[in-house]
């Protein structure tokens, strides 16, 4: 148990797979925590080519500030 990596608030062990962040319900997704991680996943896919994975799509507007 731990606590939201955006909000505070005390929450399980609820874990972007981005990122590596706790996180509670309501900001568990990447969207909702502006996750940096993403960012990254989607430019390295976009690198390698890559259009879909799984329910992302790399040719999305990026979240976050991530540049190479």
């Amino acid at each position: 148990m731990g606590n939201c990596g955006f909000c505070g608030v005390k929450t399980g062990a609820l874990k972007c797979r981005f990122c590596g962040k706790n996180f509670c319900n309501e900001h568990h997704a990447p969207e909702k925590h502006s996750c940096k991680g993403i960012d990254e996943f989607r430019y390295l896919m976009n690198k390698r080519g890559v259009e879909n994975y799984g329910a992302f799509s790399t040719k999305e507007k990026t979240l976050g500030t991530f540049k190479q």
